[in-house]
């Protein structure tokens, strides 16, 4: 799935500047990259890293339920 942050932010209740800071923090994250094509700037969902966190938050779940 690719995003534009533009088009984005004009189907959620939130400002531009909101997606961008909430991309921002997904690509610190590595669960999105970024790419320009020409002058827009896209972004991808990183399903290796989503996989991992996926994971990672059901072990951390099954451990807290298993208490």
């Amino acid at each position: 799935m690719v995003v534009v942050p533009p088009q984005a932010a004009a189907r959620l209740p939130v400002s531009r500047q909101a997606v961008a800071q909430h991309l921002a923090v997904l690509e610190e994250c590595a669960l999105v990259s970024r790419r320009r094509a020409g002058r827009q700037v896209l972004f991808s969902v990183r399903t290796d890293s989503l996989t991992a966190t996926a994971d990672w938050l059901r072990e951390r779940a099954a451990a807290w339920l298993a208490r």
